[in-house]
């Protein structure tokens, strides 16, 4: 409330408006460097084929063609999730989950 005072509203605004930012960039960066970690842990443990139905997905939904909302991006999508829960339970097994621990 004393930085209020203090601050005309212009100024007070645009703070506010870069924390936000700062946030979202964190997040974005944040999430990117969980994706390299998951791809380097399964390139290490030779599971990378277990993305190909994620890579398939994106392709899908990059064109974002209304043709393809059909079964095949449901299957398409029920892949991927499953590719993704086998990737993250293999890590388990293999106790390549730790690489996750700093990003958390």
């Amino acid at each position: 409330m004393l930085l209020a005072a203090l601050l005309p509203a212009e100024l007070l605004s645009l703070l506010s408006l870069l924390t936000a930012l700062l946030s979202l960039l964190t997040a974005v960066l944040l999430l990117t460097a969980l994706l390299a970690v998951l791809l380097l842990s399964t390139l290490v443990a030779g599971e990378l084929a277990l993305l190909v139905p994620l890579l398939g997905l994106g392709r899908m939904l990059a064109t974002a063609a209304l043709s393809l909302v059909s079964a095949e991006l449901l299957l398409t999508a029920t892949l991927a999730l499953l590719s993704l829960t086998a990737l993250l339970l293999s890590s388990l097994v293999t106790g390549e989950l730790a690489l996750l621990v700093p990003l958390l």
